[in-house]
């Protein structure tokens, strides 16, 4: 069975080439990320998200469990307060 050797030098030398490996995949995931969840959702969208009707969504703004955003008659939900909102749910 033959040896080979994949990295010559010191086992610093290694461990500095895992870092700058590591922060690299960590900065390509960091752009690869998806929206944030402050991210505004129509009515629509909140109901196609929480798989619930409009008058379910308009129930839950009335009893203070969500609150909208937005001015005039369009409204928009955040994807955070959403979330939240299932995290209690559960």
């Amino acid at each position: 069975m033959q040896n080979s050797t994949l990295f010559q030098g010191t086992p610093e030398g290694l461990v500095d080439l895992l870092m700058i490996a590591i922060r690299q995949e960590l900065k390509d995931l960091k752009s690869e990320a998806p929206a944030p969840a402050d991210e505004l959702l129509t009515k629509k969208q909140a109901c196609d998200f929480l798989k619930v009707t409009p008058t379910t969504l308009w129930r839950w703004h009335k009893e203070g469990k969500i609150e909208t955003y937005g001015i005039g008659k369009i409204r928009y939900y955040k994807k955070a307060d959403l979330l939240n909102l299932l995290i209690k749910k559960i």
